[in-house]
Protein backbone atom coordinates (compact mmCIF):
# COMPACT_ATOMS: atom_id res chain seq x y z
CA UNK A 1 0.00 0.00 0.00
CA UNK A 2 1.74 3.08 -1.25
CA UNK A 3 0.91 6.72 -0.74
CA UNK A 4 -2.45 7.59 0.69
CA UNK A 5 -3.14 10.64 -1.47
CA UNK A 6 -1.08 13.08 0.56
CA UNK A 7 -2.24 11.90 3.96
CA UNK A 8 0.49 11.01 6.40
CA UNK A 9 -0.67 9.10 9.47
CA UNK A 10 0.07 10.73 12.78
CA UNK A 11 2.72 9.02 14.85
CA UNK A 12 1.80 9.03 18.53
CA UNK A 13 4.38 8.96 21.25
CA UNK A 14 3.99 9.20 24.96
CA UNK A 15 4.30 12.96 25.25
CA UNK A 16 4.19 14.34 21.73
CA UNK A 17 2.18 14.12 18.53
CA UNK A 18 4.02 14.14 15.17
CA UNK A 19 2.24 14.92 11.93
CA UNK A 20 4.01 15.60 8.64
CA UNK A 21 7.30 16.22 10.35
CA UNK A 22 5.92 18.71 12.89
CA UNK A 23 5.84 17.81 16.56
CA UNK A 24 3.27 19.14 19.01
CA UNK A 25 3.47 18.67 22.75
CA UNK A 26 0.45 17.10 24.41
CA UNK A 27 -0.49 16.75 28.04
CA UNK A 28 -0.16 13.41 29.80
CA UNK A 29 -3.01 14.16 32.19
CA UNK A 30 -6.43 12.70 31.51
CA UNK A 31 -9.21 15.20 30.93
CA UNK A 32 -11.54 15.75 33.87
CA UNK A 33 -15.18 15.39 33.07
CA UNK A 34 -18.06 15.73 35.46
CA UNK A 35 -21.67 15.20 34.52
CA UNK A 36 -23.15 17.39 37.23
CA UNK A 37 -21.74 20.53 35.60
CA UNK A 38 -23.71 19.88 32.42
CA UNK A 39 -26.85 19.21 34.44
CA UNK A 40 -26.53 22.70 35.90
CA UNK A 41 -25.40 24.43 32.70
CA UNK A 42 -28.27 23.36 30.45
CA UNK A 43 -31.13 24.71 32.64
CA UNK A 44 -29.14 27.86 33.41
CA UNK A 45 -28.73 28.68 29.74
CA UNK A 46 -32.38 27.92 29.03
CA UNK A 47 -33.76 30.04 31.85
CA UNK A 48 -31.71 33.01 30.69
CA UNK A 49 -33.31 32.84 27.23
CA UNK A 50 -36.82 32.52 28.66
CA UNK A 51 -36.41 35.39 31.16
CA UNK A 52 -35.01 37.54 28.34
CA UNK A 53 -38.08 36.71 26.25
CA UNK A 54 -40.38 37.56 29.16
CA UNK A 55 -38.67 40.93 29.62
CA UNK A 56 -38.88 41.72 25.90
CA UNK A 57 -42.56 40.73 25.88
CA UNK A 58 -43.23 43.01 28.85
CA UNK A 59 -41.39 45.79 27.05
CA UNK A 60 -43.49 45.19 23.92
CA UNK A 61 -46.67 45.37 26.02
CA UNK A 62 -45.46 48.57 27.66
CA UNK A 63 -44.90 50.13 24.23
CA UNK A 64 -47.98 48.84 22.37
CA UNK A 65 -50.56 47.82 25.02
CA UNK A 66 -51.55 44.72 23.05
CA UNK A 67 -52.74 42.27 25.68
CA UNK A 68 -51.29 39.24 23.91
CA UNK A 69 -47.77 40.43 24.85
CA UNK A 70 -48.59 40.12 28.55
CA UNK A 71 -49.97 36.61 28.01
CA UNK A 72 -46.81 35.66 26.17
CA UNK A 73 -44.66 37.14 28.97
CA UNK A 74 -46.61 35.17 31.57
CA UNK A 75 -46.06 31.88 29.69
CA UNK A 76 -42.37 32.60 29.17
CA UNK A 77 -42.03 33.41 32.86
CA UNK A 78 -43.76 30.13 33.76
CA UNK A 79 -41.39 28.14 31.55
CA UNK A 80 -38.42 29.97 32.99
CA UNK A 81 -39.61 29.12 36.49
CA UNK A 82 -39.63 25.41 35.64
CA UNK A 83 -36.05 25.64 34.41
CA UNK A 84 -35.05 27.76 37.41
CA UNK A 85 -36.37 25.08 39.76
CA UNK A 86 -34.40 22.42 37.88
CA UNK A 87 -31.27 24.61 37.92
CA UNK A 88 -31.67 25.26 41.65
CA UNK A 89 -32.07 21.56 42.44
CA UNK A 90 -29.14 20.50 40.27
CA UNK A 91 -26.86 23.24 41.58
CA UNK A 92 -27.59 22.19 45.16
CA UNK A 93 -26.93 18.55 44.24
CA UNK A 94 -23.72 19.54 42.45
CA UNK A 95 -22.63 21.58 45.47
CA UNK A 96 -23.22 18.69 47.85
CA UNK A 97 -21.61 16.00 45.70
CA UNK A 98 -18.85 18.07 44.12
CA UNK A 99 -15.24 17.11 44.70
CA UNK A 100 -14.47 20.75 45.12
CA UNK A 101 -15.30 22.72 48.21
CA UNK A 102 -18.75 24.10 48.95
CA UNK A 103 -17.24 27.57 48.82
CA UNK A 104 -17.13 27.41 45.03
CA UNK A 105 -20.83 26.73 44.60
CA UNK A 106 -22.39 29.10 47.12
CA UNK A 107 -22.55 32.05 44.73
CA UNK A 108 -24.30 30.08 41.98
CA UNK A 109 -26.78 28.52 44.42
CA UNK A 110 -27.54 31.92 45.99
CA UNK A 111 -28.03 33.66 42.64
CA UNK A 112 -30.24 30.88 41.26
CA UNK A 113 -32.32 30.98 44.46
CA UNK A 114 -32.67 34.77 44.13
CA UNK A 115 -33.71 34.29 40.50
CA UNK A 116 -36.32 31.77 41.62
CA UNK A 117 -37.78 34.14 44.24
CA UNK A 118 -37.88 37.12 41.87
CA UNK A 119 -39.38 34.97 39.10
CA UNK A 120 -42.05 33.71 41.49
CA UNK A 121 -43.02 37.27 42.41
CA UNK A 122 -43.02 38.08 38.69
CA UNK A 123 -45.38 35.16 38.06
CA UNK A 124 -47.73 36.49 40.74
CA UNK A 125 -47.67 39.96 39.14
CA UNK A 126 -48.28 38.52 35.66
CA UNK A 127 -51.29 36.60 37.00
CA UNK A 128 -53.12 39.89 37.53
CA UNK A 129 -55.17 41.71 34.94
CA UNK A 130 -53.16 42.88 31.93
CA UNK A 131 -53.52 46.57 32.71
CA UNK A 132 -52.59 46.00 36.37
CA UNK A 133 -49.24 44.42 35.56
CA UNK A 134 -47.50 47.61 34.47
CA UNK A 135 -45.03 48.90 35.56
CA UNK A 136 -44.49 46.25 38.25
CA UNK A 137 -44.24 43.38 35.75
CA UNK A 138 -41.66 45.20 33.64
CA UNK A 139 -39.51 46.11 36.65
CA UNK A 140 -39.66 42.58 38.08
CA UNK A 141 -38.81 41.10 34.69
CA UNK A 142 -35.80 43.39 34.42
CA UNK A 143 -34.60 42.54 37.94
CA UNK A 144 -35.12 38.82 37.35
CA UNK A 145 -33.23 39.01 34.06
CA UNK A 146 -30.35 40.87 35.74
CA UNK A 147 -30.04 38.24 38.49
CA UNK A 148 -30.30 35.43 35.91
CA UNK A 149 -27.46 37.02 33.93
CA UNK A 150 -25.41 37.25 37.13
CA UNK A 151 -26.11 33.57 37.92
CA UNK A 152 -25.02 32.53 34.43
CA UNK A 153 -21.93 34.70 34.63
CA UNK A 154 -20.97 33.24 38.01
CA UNK A 155 -21.48 29.68 36.79
CA UNK A 156 -19.91 29.93 33.35
CA UNK A 157 -17.02 32.25 34.16
CA UNK A 158 -15.43 30.09 36.85
CA UNK A 159 -17.40 27.05 37.80
CA UNK A 160 -17.67 25.11 34.59
CA UNK A 161 -14.01 25.63 33.72
CA UNK A 162 -13.04 24.16 37.07
CA UNK A 163 -11.31 27.24 38.50
CA UNK A 164 -13.05 27.12 41.87
CA UNK A 165 -10.71 26.42 44.72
Amino acid sequence: MGASHGRVPAARHRDRLSYRGKTLAIANRPARRSGHLASVAIPLAGLLALFLGAFLSDWAYYRTEHIQWINFAAWLNAGAMVLTGIALATSIIAAVFSRRSWRGWWLVVALVAATFVLGLFGAFVHARDAFATMPDGLVLSLLTLAVAIAANWAAFSRGFRGDWR
